[in-house]
């Protein structure tokens, strides 16, 4: 279990319905009839003052098998006993819940404490949605199918909230299908402190959020072994309206196609728009597994993004490509009218084709007259020279073709047990040269690890810069002077 799902199910589980509100009991694990979760919900639909409350009955555990879908139509919380101890089941046959009210204004639905598995539909083989709000507390949603999209859930048109939720081994068609975990669009989506594993589709294996009207805040959250036949293997988020990722890590997700093994990302180029924020955030181990392979771990098209304070390492691209041109080991920028900010940030051991030896970090298409784009970096570390002309807005205090001697990839006392990261040796060039242009209060592990700390075993102690990357080196003093890493 991720270790904050059983907190937020504590909570959830304390808060009680409103006034007016009913509260009906699941007994059964029969599908239909008295005491099912098919019953409840039905009288939940047919009940007035809403939001209502479905808790399940003491000792009910095991799995509620489902014939067919059941049809969520008012504001409910359906609140079950836990993950791990009860299971909504499709048995490879059926979508489990379609989100959709029954008439009047737009409800808000929430699952907690529940495990959604083996769900199948053309889209959305778990849960569809159109229109109303959906948050699921400490969920998991496992081995569900599309044969079109969305694997676990098809949503549009409303807000979307997931936290400590895992997404696993789901899918979507792999021939055109978007979001093996995950399709949303139009809307607000709100992922925190989850897990995003073992996906597939075409077009963003663990899930693609997309619209001109698409807000997405990711914190706290794991997106790994990920994979799109096309682009995104991690994810892809298209023509993003605002986006900020936070104290996550995309790790080993792969494309088969050029673009984005970890992320693809696409942001509206609308006057006014906010942009995309990538900060305190690692991607490690993604491939772009395509001969022509380029942005490994991230490709970004369009707008205004600003990646601070975050870590690129370990990225690949092409099984054979091995020539540098038109490639980057790690970020590639598009020449479609985009700016990219690269700021304390460190890229270190991204490679191109069979070799070892590190190649390539930054790419940027060649730039059109017509739409330029511009990529700045200031206070950053490359374990390479960028290619020519990548930096062509300012370059300040930058560090180049120097290997940052990053440690493997672990947790290091933070990222909530389960987000891995990498440290910094003792004698790495990151320490005390970087900039904290966002005012992090943190590094990627969270509270408890400052940023902006300095060692007062070096000599440069009165600076107390932060360090480049999503790792502040010494940040947990506890361990001071004993052992490394930290």
């Amino acid at each position: 279990m991720i270790p904050a799902r059983s907190v937020l199910l504590t909570a959830l589980l304390a808060a009680a319905p409103a006034a007016g509100a009913a509260t009906f009991t699941v007994s059964s694990l029969a599908d239909g009839g008295p005491g099912s979760l098919r019953e409840a919900i039905a009288q939940a639909n047919a009940s007035a003052g809403e939001p209502h409350l479905i808790q399940f009955q003491a000792g009910l555990t095991g799995s509620i098998v489902l014939g067919s879908e059941i049809r969520i139509g008012s504001s409910v919380h359906v609140q079950g006993p836990g993950a791990g101890v009860l299971a909504i089941d499709g048995n490879g046959a059926t979508r489990l819940f379609r989100v959709q009210r029954l008439s009047g204004n737009p409800r808000n639905v929430t699952l907690s404490g529940l495990t959604l598995k083996r769900g199948r539909a053309d889209d959305g083989g778990a849960i569809w949605a159109n229109d109303d709000n959906l948050n699921l507390v400490a969920v998991t949603l496992n081995a569900n199918v599309a044969t079109n999209h969305g694997g676990a859930i098809w949503m549009t048109e409303a807000d979307l909230g997931l936290d400590g939720v895992v997404v696993s081994d789901n899918r979507a068609s792999e021939i055109s299908g978007y979001g093996g975990g995950i399709y949303f669009t139009a809307g607000t989506a709100t992922i925190a402190r989850s897990f995003i594993a073992g996906n597939r589709a075409a077009f963003g294996g663990g899930m693609r959020l997309s619209s001109p009207r698409v807000h997405v805040v990711i914190s706290d959250t794991l997106i790994q072994d990920n994979w799109a036949d096309h682009t995104g293997g991690g994810a892809a988020i298209n023509t993003v309206t605002s986006l900020r990722i936070a104290n996550s890590t995309f790790f080993a997700n792969s494309t088969g196609q050029p673009h984005g093994g970890g992320l693809e990302l696409t942001v509206s180029n609308n006057p006014g728009d906010p942009g995309a924020i990538i900060e305190n955030t690692t991607f490690s181990d993604n491939r772009s597994r395509h001969q022509s392979g380029r942005a490994s771990a991230l490709s970004v098209t369009g707008g205004n993004t600003v990646i601070r304070n975050s870590t690129f390492a370990y990225n690949k691209n092409g099984p054979t490509y091995s020539d540098p041109a038109g490639a980057g080991g790690a970020l590639w920028v598009s020449n479609t009218a985009t700016t990219v900010t690269i700021e304390s940030t460190l890229f270190n051991h991204n490679t191109n084709g069979t070799s070892a030896t590190p190649a390539t970090d930054l790419s940027h298409a060649s730039t059109s007259p017509q739409n330029p784009s511009t990529v700045h970096a200031r206070y950053s570390l490359f374990h390479t020279l960028p290619e020519a002309g990548a930096i062509n807005g300012e370059s300040v205090a930058n560090r180049f073709a120097t290997d940052a001697q990053l440690r493997p990839l672990a947790t290091y006392g933070g990222g909530l047990g389960f987000i891995p990261m990498h440290a910094l040796a003792r004698t790495s060039a990151a320490i005390d040269a970087g900039s904290n242009p966002g005012g992090l209060s943190t590094d990627q592990r969270g509270p408890g690890f400052v940023r902006a700390w300095s060692d007062p075993n070096q000599a440069n102690t009165a600076a107390a810069r932060p360090d480049i990357g999503a790792y502040e080196y010494g940040a947990d003093r506890i361990f001071l002077g004993d052992f490394e890493p930290r």
